[in-house]
């Protein structure tokens, strides 16, 4: 993730989605990279959804958090 991309069905997450609809593509935040304490070989990285297409996703909570920000 820190290098690239990951993906997954969108449908199989439960984001309103079918099994028809474009995977969707997680695009990791690298300035954020939290170490988990407790297993520091382990991190957590926010990411972006976007579908397919490159467009966002408007279901997750970050992608509302950044419109209101914005």
């Amino acid at each position: 993730m820190t290098s690239g991309q990951g993906g997954f069905a969108g449908f199989a997450a439960w984001l309103d989605m079918t099994p028809a609809d474009a995977d969707v593509l997680t695009v990791g935040d690298r300035q954020r990279v939290f170490p988990l304490p407790w297993k520091p070989e382990v991190a957590w990285m926010p990411a972006n959804l976007l579908q397919g297409d490159n467009t966002p996703l408007k279901q997750p909570p970050r992608w509302v958090l950044q419109q209101v920000l914005q």
